[in-house]
């Protein structure tokens, strides 16, 4: 009898957990609205700050289509990572130099993961490659709001 229970709990124990990654993914999924804020600083001074508007769309399958104003519709593809505590994403562009499609990998920590709102931030830190005291990062805010 102990077999069978054993054998029926494990069972319903397989069958009853859920896919924690689709939970995750649940949040993005969908299209938004994004202001985005880049900055850049040097030496802990602020240089420039820039300001976009923008729309995302991304689907369960995690590919999308970035909607950037004057540059059009880009096809990207998406997914999370860090059990859901960053977003990776991958924007497909015509390179100048060989005239190939390729990559560029954007990974944005997700700070607020609501159903209806979401921000990602990336601060990326950076040095002179000439004179190493000269230090400064970049960076990227994105405030999404679901359409």
């Amino acid at each position: 009898m102990k077999k069978y229970f054993i054998i029926i709990s494990s069972v319903v124990l397989l069958f009853s957990c859920k896919d924690d990654d689709n939970d995750i993914l649940l949040n993005q999924v969908g299209e938004w609205d994004i202001t985005g804020i880049n900055q850049v600083f040097r030496n802990d001074s602020l240089i420039s700050s820039t300001n976009s508007s923008f729309s995302l769309k991304l689907n369960s399958d995690e590919t999308g289509l970035l909607f950037q104003g004057t540059s059009g519709e880009k096809s990207i593809e998406w997914d999370i990572m860090n059990s859901g505590t960053q977003i990776n994403i991958i924007e497909f562009s015509i390179s100048q130099l060989t005239g190939n499609l390729e990559p560029r990998f954007k990974i944005l920590d997700i700070t607020i993961d609501e159903k209806n709102s979401q921000r990602w931030e990336r601060d990326s830190p950076w040095s002179d490659f000439f004179d190493p005291s000269i230090t400064g990062r970049n960076v990227e805010k994105w405030e999404l709001s679901r359409k």
